[in-house]
Parts: structure tokens; sequence; C-alpha cells
């Protein structure tokens, strides 16, 4: 529901639309009965003046856009590689699950079970989790 919106808002036609058609005085000095009218408003609409923004944003937003990007670059390196860690615990843990484990590798695995195993040998408790 969100893409299709964020994608109309996003094409050009919407973020940079078109300038407005010129408004046709003529037109509508032919339509009124006082002509004087449309005189008034074609003066103040050519006198109109939109102030155009000077300022110094566009170097500190470059500037910030490049520190953003390469922020985001070095957070999807990280990424990549904690992605590659994961799925190397993914693929261990499935051995260990599915594969033909050694004892080795189940204690690599899991360091707290060669503790309790350990721990189990030098009291002598050989049947404790038996029961």
């Amino acid at each position: 529901r969100y893409r299709p919106v964020a994608g109309e808002i996003e094409s050009p036609p919407v973020k940079f639309p078109p300038p407005p058609p010129p408004i046709d005085f003529a037109a509508y000095r032919a339509k009124l009965s006082d002509a004087s009218v449309v005189d008034a408003f074609e003066a103040d609409s050519k006198a109109l003046t939109f102030p155009k923004f000077e300022g110094a944003l566009k170097e500190e937003f470059e500037t910030k856009a490049g520190e953003i990007v390469a922020s985001a670059a070095s957070a999807v390196e990280e990424s990549k590689l904690a992605i590659a860690e994961l799925e190397e615990q993914l693929k261990a843990m499935e051995h260990i699950r599915s594969g033909n484990p050694t004892i080795s590798d189940v204690y690599a695995a899991y360091p707290e079970i060669q503790k309790e195993v350990d721990e189990e040998i030098e009291t002598h408790q050989w049947c404790k989790d038996t029961f």
C-alpha cells in the first residue's frame, strides 16, 4: 500500500510540476461586461514577483548528503559481513541438527554443554540426565 503512493509522489510530474499555463486575459475581457476588472487583475498579476531563495543551504545539504551516503555504504558493508557470519553460523547449526556432528562439533557450537559434561564427570554424576 505504501510503495504505490511513494512511487506516485516521487514521479517527476508530481515532484517537479510544470509551470501553470499563462492566464488568457483577452478571453476574460470578452466574457465580462466590465473590462476594467480584468485590466486591474492583469496589472496586479504582472506586478507580482515571487522571491527566489538564495542561501548557502545547497552546500550544507550536499555535505550532509555525502556523509549520509558514506555512512550508508559503510553500513551496507558491515551488513554484508554480518550476513556472511550468520550464514556460517546457520550452516554449522544445520550440520549439528541434521548432519553427522562429532562431539568436538557440538562442544564448539555449545560450550555450555562441554562445561556441564566436564562438571558431571568430575563429580561422578554418570546418570544425572538419564532419568
